[in-house]
């Protein structure tokens, strides 16, 4: 009895306290996400040459660091990273 208890109380703890620890999980990739795009476009800037071609530039450095980020949020992302640099 005890045991069902003890197990019955820790399955409540652990359900109230994972979604905490998942969203600062979620936070931190954020955080590094918005790093690596800001790199990116930074390398871009210093390596030249057209603004397409310092776009495609920045969104394979991207992508090659996170491929499953759909090509519109990568466009969305990089463009923030942008504006924020600017």
């Amino acid at each position: 009895m005890a045991c069902a208890i003890a197990g019955g109380t820790l399955l409540l703890l652990f359900a109230l306290l994972a979604p905490l620890a998942w969203e600062r999980v979620r936070a931190e990739r954020l955080k590094n996400l918005w790093k690596i795009a800001c790199i990116a476009v930074q390398a871009a800037e210093q390596r030249g040459g057209s603004g397409a071609q310092k776009r495609a530039y920045a969104q394979a450095l991207l992508r090659d660091r996170y491929p499953r980020l759909g090509a519109r949020a990568a466009e969305a992302l990089l463009e923030a990273a942008v504006r924020e640099l600017a």
